[in-house]
């Protein structure tokens, strides 16, 4: 059987990695000059079990199972934070923290209250430490190009699409299937409620090693490792600037964002962690910042499902988080057997 695939991020590549361990004749197109050089190489890379998503079942559940399945999958590609700490905050969170920790324990996700961080964290009505874990984006960067490289074509966007009920021709070469895991950015959508967000990340060093801090769940922040004495720092109100329904308008938008925007934006972001963690700015050093378009499933419980779709011969992939890409691979096995 002849596949093509579209996006070599971690969707494409897991995807890919499956289907060519089953002796599928497969063909990957990633129109970056190298693989996990969109959304996969450019977020946060949090190991997820549910913890970040109290107001969505879809995705706690994705997520727990997608955690487990990725420590016996990928041992090699994630690694443990041993101070990973998510605060609840006391004015302004969607979620008390009595009803977060019910929710969690309904999910049978543990709860492990802490008072490391009491002369530290401030303004929180209460702090848990968590097992989530970091996915190594490097190491998984050279994993899946080590195994995929001779069915990767890089610098390579596809434009000519025939999906007809028995038979698929993308640019002129005839497939079993065609399976898209661009998150949208390939073709235009006419499928999933998506919307396009430019957002920028920032990027600190620190002498702490292995920590990790979240507020939730509202308008609040993310700082989280990157790689060694290497943090990025994300803001659910600053660090997004504004959802468009078509990818290209995104884009346009994007590269009009100045530096001064940015660095403003930094600022608010700084502020707004110091409420919270106001050693923040004596331990950690702003170092750069990087930006990135993320496709966002529209919902207004924060719900970041894995779904896929079948048309004809096409399918498409929509991935919530990287540990849901084994929901992928089970139901687009079930859609090509």
């Amino acid at each position: 059987m002849k596949i093509a695939i579209i996006g070599a991020g971690w969707m494409g590549s897991h995807i890919a990695y499956v289907l060519k361990k089953k002796k599928f004749n497969i063909r990957i197109f990633e129109k970056e000059k190298k693989i996990f050089n969109g959304m996969s190489g450019f977020n946060t890379n949090r190991l997820h079990m549910g913890y970040h998503y109290p107001r969505s079942l879809i995705t706690r559940d994705q997520s727990l199972k997608g955690y487990n399945l990725f420590i016996k999958k990928y041992p090699n590609l994630y690694k443990k934070i041993e101070k990973n700490y998510i605060g609840i905050s006391k004015n302004n969170s969607k979620v008390s923290f009595k009803n977060y920790k019910r929710i969690m324990k309904k999910n049978k996700l543990p709860i492990f209250e802490t008072n490391e961080m009491n002369d530290k964290v401030i303004n929180i009505e209460g702090l848990i430490k968590t097992p989530e874990g970091l996915i190594l984006f490097k190491e998984a960067e050279k994993f899946f190009y080590k195994k995929l490289k001779n069915n990767l074509n890089t610098n390579t966007k596809p434009k000519k699409l025939i999906n007809k009920k028995n038979k698929i021709i993308l640019d002129n070469n005839e497939y079993d299937w065609v399976i898209d895991c661009s998150a949208a950015q390939w073709q235009k959508n006419n499928i999933f409620n998506l919307s396009f967000e430019p957002r920028v990340t920032f990027v600190y060093k620190s002498n702490i090693n292995n920590f990790a801090l979240m507020i939730m769940d509202g308008n609040f922040f993310t700082l989280y490792p990157h790689k060694k004495n290497f943090y990025t720092l994300g803001s659910v109100k600053f660090s997004r600037f504004k959802k468009f329904k078509k990818l290209k308008s995104a884009i346009q938008f994007a590269k009009k964002i100045t530096k001064k925007e940015i660095l403003y934006r930094k600022n608010k972001t700084e502020n707004l962690v110091k409420k919270f963690y106001p050693e923040f700015k004596k331990k950690f050093n702003f170092i750069n910042y990087y930006q990135s378009m993320t496709t966002v499933f529209n919902s207004k419980k924060d719900s970041r499902p894995t779904l896929v779709n079948k048309q004809n011969r096409l399918i498409t992939v929509l991935g919530g988080k990287i540990d849901t890409i084994f929901e992928a691979e089970k139901e687009i096995l079930k859609i090509i057997k």
